[in-house]
């Protein structure tokens, strides 16, 4: 699965692309950033959840996170060594788990719809990623 993926209208892409250009790197390299020292981001996270009154959320669970992440290749390089790409092969089984949950729901998924209308990796910049 790509969890929190940026998602914008396919309509509104031409209307967006100079920013999208300028944002996704500096996306990028917030992701980048953290995975090398995720400590101060994950106690500002611990703070502001102890802060806001939400669910337990303590530094070792924390850092659990930021480990399974990387084991179960939620965060890290795609297969070209960018971080943040999405696969064409991945985004296809992602719609094919879903297919069936939509039509269950009397709201199929269009045959004609593929994985690769899906996405675009186009404003990614390819030298950025993350440390091994």
């Amino acid at each position: 699965m790509y969890p929190e993926t940026l998602a914008i209208r396919p309509d509104r892409q031409d209307e967006l692309a100079a920013c999208l250009r300028r944002l996704v790197p500096i996306m990028q390299l917030s992701a980048v950033d953290y995975l090398a020292d995720p400590g101060s981001t994950n106690a500002l996270v611990v703070k502001l959840v102890s802060d806001f009154g939400a669910y337990p959320y303590s530094a070792e669970r924390a850092a659990y996170a930021v480990g399974a992440m990387r084991q179960n290749g939620i965060m890290g390089n795609g297969s070209d060594r960018t971080i943040g790409d999405l696969e064409v092969d991945r985004v296809r089984r992602v719609l094919d788990i879903v297919r069936p949950i939509f039509a269950g729901q009397h709201n199929p998924v269009p045959d004609s719809l593929r994985a690769d209308d899906l996405f675009t990796n186009q404003f990614l910049d390819p030298a950025i990623g993350a440390k091994d």
